[in-house]
């Protein structure tokens, strides 16, 4: 396979994600690992220079700041993301997106800005959303074209309380087929990874990922299930961030708690799914996390925190070096800070058979589905879903990507 260069700034860079983890291999780990050093919001530049190559190497708190103070329009910041995505439109990133609508929001804001009024934490700010989340006006496929044509008349509940916080939404990701469990690229295009266009994103919120790390969008919001915002983060080379459902609380309890909200999340969620933010830096995911939450992200002492990390013959199954490498030296660096290391049996839980981790899960998600098809789209039905299944093959990588 070819080694492929990450987009960045419009055009490939000449940092490929193998030259990346050589990089992080080789520097400072934390540094590296949450982020590096940003490049200050409070340039002493008279005026920002407003060319496509800044703006969508922009992070979301940078983007945020720029907007606020007049640097430069919404309007300018989403356009210029609009025609980086029109240049990369081969990462299949989107599966429903509005370029008329995204920038005509975005004038919105800065009509407010203009008038004086109070500006949003998110002012301006384009949010891409897995297309499992409803986003009013768009259609939800939940990545299945026997969805396409359900329109979402509201917004879900995370995703309203970051539009109403200001920010913009940029779209609908590409994602895997969660009806028929065909996985990604059965019902449309697979997305590519913007460091090497041969390789998956991983997935489900696949299109997140490739929007992301191609800097076409800043942030997003996805959903996690067993790391479906995780591993493509993991994949393209950014963050993502699982949300606690509070299971053991839930459990002993009897209630029914999760930190972000499940209201307009299709399929309707089981106790184990969530939405879940992605960004490019850690700094971003705490910023989105404390306006949907409206909680404070508190600074934590290292010393005695506890961080659950693999067993050495976790390392025995097949893995590139460059990656333990990096991940020695991450720990390394967090022991030198005095965090308690925990070593975890991760082949235990990967060896699992798939009916002992997901079996009462697809129970009451089978059931969710029935009662939500019949109140919102009754023109489905699971006996539709069931047939669709049918003729489908669970196909991650089908044969003739790319």
């Amino acid at each position: 396979m070819s080694e492929g260069k990450l987009f960045i700034d419009g055009q490939k860079s000449g940092l490929s994600r193998r030259g990346l983890l050589k990089a992080v291999a080789g520097s400072s780990p934390l540094a590296t690992f949450f982020g590096g050093t940003l490049p200050s919001s409070a340039s002493t530049e008279p005026a920002y220079a407003q060319t496509t190559e800044n703006m969508t190497g922009l992070d979301a708190r940078e983007a945020v700041t720029h907007i606020r103070k007049g640097d430069f329009t919404s309007e300018a910041y989403v356009s210029a993301l609009l025609q980086h995505h029109e240049a990369h439109k081969d990462l299949n990133a989107f599966i429903s997106i509005n370029p008329e609508r995204v920038k005509r929001d975005a004038k919105l804001v800065d009509v407010a800005r203009a008038r004086g009024e109070k500006l949003g934490p998110l002012a301006g700010l384009p949010v891409v959303f897995k297309d499992q989340i409803e986003v009013a006006g768009y259609q939800t496929t939940v990545g299945s074209k026997v969805m396409q044509g359900y329109v979402a008349r509201k917004n879900a509940m995370v995703a309203e309380t970051l539009l109403s916080a200001g920010a913009v939404a940029m779209g609908k990701t590409n994602m895997a087929d969660l009806l028929t469990g065909s996985g990604l690229g059965r019902h449309f295009p697979m997305p590519r990874n913007p460091y090497d266009l041969s390789r998956m994103t991983g997935g489900s919120s696949a299109g997140n990922g490739a929007a992301i790390a191609a800097r076409i969008a800043p942030a997003g919001i996805g959903e996690d299930t067993g790391g479906s915002v995780r591993w493509p983060a993991a994949n393209c080379g950014i963050c993502g961030f699982r949300p606690s459902t509070y299971a053991f609380e839930n459990y002993f309890n009897g209630t029914h708690r999760k930190r972000y909200s499940g209201e307009g999340l299709v399929m309707p969620p089981t106790w184990v799914e969530t939405m879940g933010p992605m960004a490019r830096t850690v700094a971003d995911i705490a910023f989105l996390d404390e306006v949907i939450t409206g909680d404070k992200v508190q600074s934590v002492s290292l010393p005695g925190v506890r961080i659950g990390i693999p067993r050495d013959d976790y390392w025995q199954r097949p893995h590139d070096p460059l990656v333990r490498k990096a991940i020695d030296n991450v720990i390394a660096a967090l022991r030198d800070a005095h965090v308690q290391m925990v070593e975890v049996d991760l082949n235990s839980l990967i060896s699992l058979s798939e009916h002992d981790r997901l079996g009462p899960m697809v129970a009451q998600g089978a059931g969710s589905m029935s009662r939500w098809l019949a109140k919102h789209h009754p023109a489905i039905t699971i006996k539709d879903i069931e047939a669709e299944k049918a003729k489908s093959q669970f196909n991650e990588v089908p044969n003739n990507y790319p």
